[in-house]
């Protein structure tokens, strides 16, 4: 089996990453690249960043694979700072970055580092950052495909 170490296309915007969330990007633009692999023509059902490896590109027409980082895009709601955006053959997956050490704890919609309060549930705000971006495409005449964008849950171990 050949393999082509070129990796998915990111396109960035200036400001808004860190380090940390650059060099996040750059290992999940690696995972998503080129490497021949076979694939299944249906979606599959996925819940951690490794198991999206059955999805790497396998030679057919519906890759390169996209990704966008670091913009944001505002509406009526509010705004959104997308981390990271992979525009796929068949789906649109937002990555929100966390670089966070210690013991993180949920309570409600809130997010604690080590007993203090972070912020808001990651999960909530790219909740948030779904409706934006499905508003922001509908406007333009654009719409998901099927069930539309589904916020999922990944293991940050895998990462």
């Amino acid at each position: 089996m050949s393999h082509d170490k070129k990796k998915m296309e990111v396109k960035y915007w200036e400001g808004g990453l860190t380090l940390h969330e650059v060099r996040a990007i750059e290992k999940i633009a690696q995972t998503f690249s080129g490497a021949n692999q076979t694939q299944e023509s249906k979606p599959a059902k996925l819940g951690s960043l490794s198991d999206l490896k059955v999805l790497k590109p396998g030679g057919n027409a519906m890759f390169p694979w996209k990704g966008y980082a670091g913009f944001r895009l505002a509406g009526a709601g509010g705004e959104g700072e997308f981390d990271l955006v992979i525009i796929t053959h068949y789906n649109v997956i937002i990555v929100e970055l966390k670089h966070w050490n210690g013991e993180l704890t949920a309570s409600g919609d809130n997010w604690y580092q080590n007993g203090e309060l972070r912020e808001r549930s990651a999960v909530s705000k790219t909740q948030d950052k779904v409706h934006l971006l499905t508003s922001k495409l509908a406007k333009c005449g654009r719409a998901f495909p099927r069930e539309g964008l589904n916020n999922r849950r990944f293991s940050p171990a895998s990462v």
